[in-house]
């Protein structure tokens, strides 16, 4: 084989430094999955993509502890990504929810129902031994109720969004790193 054919050779079986190949070998390494969820070209934007949002990951990104220290990790191996991104799953009422969805909501709804029933016997209780302590008990009883029904439909909205850490290499793959609840 002639030089020139041997270039042709050595140049097939490099893999590009920021391709999908390069993360694949570093991947044993790691000591965690990665997961390819596909290729594309499509603009790195936030946007709407499916019934996920898409947006870039910046150093200020809340993410946990593992997230963080499997991007690092990655990243530690030389890897240079065209995009970290981080896609959050919008919430969809046609799917059933979850089972910590539903768990929070039940909470929720004993919080409020509680909380509601002790407000109003510590209403009762207030007027009838001090107007004036039972119209600023009242109120606050009000605002407890209103609080812990707001609160536990936060928790559920937050229950049902499954945040997904991912990376895009320069040939356009797209590679899970981690995905949590929060």
């Amino acid at each position: 084989m002639n030089s020139l054919g041997r270039s042709l050779v050595a140049t097939a079986t490099q893999s590009p430094p920021h391709s999908l190949v390069t993360v694949q070998q570093r991947s044993a390494d790691l000591g965690f999955p990665l997961r390819i969820l596909g290729r594309s070209d499509a603009p790195i934007r936030p946007q709407v993509v499916g019934p996920w949002w898409l947006e870039h990951w910046t150093p200020e990104t809340e993410m946990p502890i593992r997230a963080r220290q499997r991007l690092d990790a990655l990243l530690a191996t030389g890897f240079v990504p065209k995009a970290i991104v981080v896609f959050h799953e919008l919430p969809r009422p046609d799917l059933e929810p979850s089972v910590w969805a539903l768990r929070l909501t039940r909470a929720g709804r004993w919080l409020g129902q509680a909380t509601s029933m002790l407000a109003m016997a510590a209403a009762s209780f207030a007027r009838t031994a001090a107007p004036v302590v039972g119209q600023v008990l009242l109120g606050l009883a009000g605002l407890l109720v209103m609080a812990v029904g707001g609160l536990a439909l936060v928790l559920t909205a937050l229950a049902s969004v499954d945040p997904c850490l991912v990376v895009v290499t320069e040939d356009g793959y797209w590679i899970e790193i981690d995905r949590w609840y929060s």
